[in-house]
Formats: structure tokens, sequence, C-alpha cells
């Protein structure tokens, strides 16, 4: 099997110490949900002849499409629910390209993500959640202002905020993973943006 660098580093997403509580004749499911770079990955795997699994004992099933708002995330985990079993581990990587919505600031955001994780929780109550840091980026989709400080700001401080539901007892569910600057991951550099 080929490997590459960038794909060991995503690889961390579904070590397998994340599979708890699976029986050891069944392959644990792991759904990953984003954007454009999940869309990306997923076609660089194809392209390179990578193993789609990431070379580990599990399934998982890309979900990735350019553009991707937060305010799909649920739709889409609806209709891949009616589509295959519910996943033991899903890996969200969403945020980036609502982070500056007209009319809503970054509480708001806040508050609908937490909303929208309670809701997951219900839809998939067995199912590991993993939200991937809201990456930094030079242009943001809906950028009005000639500097993103204020939306660097933004993703940093949501970036810090601790998605733990209140009145759950869920904790082990959850986590985050954040990521690492990519020029520190050797060998690797990001596809050049198509238009999106």
């Amino acid at each position: 099997m080929k490997c590459s660098a960038h794909l060991k580093y995503w690889s961390q997403i579904t070590a397998p110490s994340l599979f708890f509580d699976i029986a050891d004749d069944r392959v644990p499911r792991v759904w990953i949900v984003g954007s454009s770079i999940i869309r990306r990955l997923y076609a660089h795997i194809c392209e390179q002849g990578l193993d789609r699994n990431l070379g580990l004992r599990c399934r998982i099933t890309w979900e990735g499409r350019g553009g991707r708002l937060w305010e799909q995330l649920l739709p889409v985990l609806r209709s891949l629910r009616t589509k295959a079993p519910a996943p033991d581990i899903l890996v969200i990587h969403l945020g980036g390209n609502s982070v500056c919505r007209e009319g809503r600031n970054r509480l708001d955001f806040l508050r609908e993500m937490k909303t929208d994780l309670a809701e997951v929780l219900r839809l998939l109550p067995r199912t590991r959640l993993l939200f991937s840091s809201i990456l930094p980026r030079l242009n943001w989709r809906g950028q009005i202002a000639r500097s993103a400080y204020g939306i660097e700001r933004s993703r940093r401080w949501l970036n810090k905020r601790d998605c733990r539901l209140p009145g759950r007892e869920t904790d082990a569910l959850r986590s985050s993973l954040e990521h690492r600057p990519v020029a520190s991951v050797q060998g690797w550099s990001p596809p050049e943006p198509r238009g999106e």
C-alpha cells in the first residue's frame, strides 16, 4: 500500500484507541463529514491508489463537498443514516465556511454548533464524535473586510470553546481534534484552490 506524510497525519483521527466497545468480529464504521478539504483528501487517496480506510481496520465513509456549511451537517447525517447503519465514530470537519455568515456573530454560531451537536447525539447516540478544529485561511468565504484579522480571532475563539453539552454524561463520546500547522507535516503541501 502506498503511503504519504499527510495520510499518516490524518490517520490519527481514526487511531485504533478510538475504537471502544466494539466487538472483535465487527469492523468499526467511521464517517468523515466535511467541506472541500475532506473532498480533496478523498480525491487524492483515489488518484494515488491509496487505501481509502487509511490502512486501519475500519470502514470509512467519506462525505466531503466544497463549500459545505455547518448548517448542512444535520441534513447530510440524516441522509447518510437512511443509507447505512450508524457509525462508531463521526469526524466532523465543518465550520470554516460558516464563520463569516452575514448577520451572525461568533457567540450565535457557537450556540448553533452546540444545538446541532446535541441533535447529532440524539440521532447517533452510540457514536463517538470527533470535532476537527476550524483551520486558518488567507481568504474566507463571505469575507468583506480587507483584513481577515477579526475572522481569525473568531476562528481561534471558536476552536478554544468546548462544545460539551450541559446535562449529558457523554464526555467520553466527544473530543476535539486540533491540527498542527500544515507546514510542520513534512512532505505535504496544500492543493491549489479550484474556485470553490
